[in-house]
């Protein structure tokens, strides 16, 4: 699930139902890509400057076609199903690299915001216990402009940018 601003109230709401909802229409790659641009919508991005949680706007969402999926899961109860090449930030010492979900490992380090977003300043480091191989579905997509990055059930992830695949997101830890 990812945190959605419409302009009145915040939800969380799961990527698919969100992306399809707004429909997306334009093929914009060889894959098949549906994308849309919208306006109207925020969701939580992290700021790497300033080292903070930050409300920033969607600027496009995204739906490709079915591909093959890893889940990552955590300490902490996050969960989440995402193609092998979507990049997550990792913590290496005071470092945020990103790194590609299929060069993970466990123990590893990604980053989290607290589930009740009242604390939006704060994000922790939150180690992998398990990475599995999934079944193949379609993938979704936030694009953000302002810090190229979104929290998808409370994990910090990169843009999907370009042909890049997606992330769909299944359980709904602590949200």
């Amino acid at each position: 699930r990812v945190p959605i601003f419409d302009g009145k109230s915040w939800k969380n709401l799961k990527i698919g139902e969100f992306v399809e909802k707004l429909n997306p229409t334009e093929i914009v790659d060889a894959h098949g890509t549906k994308a849309k641009k919208i306006k109207g919508y925020s969701t939580l991005g992290y700021n790497e400057i300033k080292k903070q949680v930050e409300i920033v706007p969607i600027y496009e969402i995204t739906k490709h076609l079915p591909s093959p999926f890893i889940k990552l899961k955590t300490e902490q109860n996050h969960e989440i199903e995402t193609t092998s090449d979507h990049q997550f930030y990792v913590r290496k010492g005071d470092q945020l690299i990103n790194k590609k979900a299929i060069s993970l490992y466990p123990g590893e380090l990604l980053l989290a915001i607290n589930s009740n977003f009242k604390s939006r300043k704060e994000i922790n480091p939150v180690k992998i216990i398990s990475i599995e191989k999934s079944r193949k579905r379609k993938s979704y997509c936030l694009t953000i402009n302002k810090t190229h990055n979104f929290f998808a059930n409370n994990l910090l992830l990169h843009n999907c940018d370009g042909d890049e695949a997606a992330v769909m997101l299944l359980m709904d830890a602590f949200l």
